[in-house]
């Protein structure tokens, strides 16, 4: 379950919205990796204590090193170039639970309407700049679950149409979330959004045309 590290990804969106940033990110956004893609072999002298290290790590994720080094390069090399983009600031999970604590549920989710469809017309925006098309769905869990780590996406590949976002944040967070998607998804469809919610999850059903 994903243990709410995703303030750090929050910032990151949130600040997506100043238009000095869009333009450094359309100029140093890399290519998003796709299936059928060329690989060469390359030789790096590495400490004998990185090796091992890495060699546990590997065993850990339950992956051959080859595939623990390529994931763990490949997600520096394109996260880092946001990181030098974007200003974010870094919240302990205590932090984030103590802000949210002293924040009126309103005003979350006016925030979340607020946001929500700003920021995925921007992100689908960047995607398009390097050639990619960025549906709901792989907003939900190319952007929001694996680099702003906002929730877990559950269901995605066994039940496409029903997708379940899991977290740790509480009720506060499900809120905002809610308001957020509601507005997010507007942007590629006047249906409405079904959706049904916890302190530890946000559950949604998506019409046929919005499932991959």
């Amino acid at each position: 379950m994903r243990k709410c590290l995703g303030v750090e990804g929050f910032h990151r969106l949130r600040n997506l919205t100043a238009g000095s940033y869009i333009r450094r990110l359309h100029s140093i956004a890399p290519a998003i990796p796709v299936k059928s893609r060329k690989s060469t072999t390359r030789a790096y002298r590495l400490d004998v204590e990185l090796v091992e290290g890495l060699k546990k790590a590997a065993r850990r994720e339950g992956v051959s090193e080859n595939s623990f080094v390529q994931n763990l390069l490949g997600r520096r090399v394109k996260v880092d170039l946001l990181v030098n983009a974007i200003p974010y600031v870094l919240l302990s999970r205590r932090t984030l639970f103590h802000v949210l604590g002293s924040t009126n549920p309103d005003g979350l989710e006016m925030v979340g309407l607020e946001l929500g469809k700003g920021n995925f017309i921007l992100a689908r925006e960047l995607y398009e700049s390097v050639g990619r098309e960025l549906g709901f769905s792989g907003y939900l869990t190319e952007i929001l679950d694996k680099e702003a780590q906002w929730f877990e996406v559950e269901g995605a590949e066994d039940k496409p149409e029903r997708l379940t976002l899991r977290h740790e944040c509480g009720m506060k967070w499900s809120l905002f979330l809610r308001s957020y998607l509601t507005s997010a998804f507007e942007v590629v469809s006047h249906e409405k959004l079904k959706m049904t919610f916890n302190d530890s999850y946000v559950s949604l059903e998506l019409p046929p045309s919005q499932r991959w």
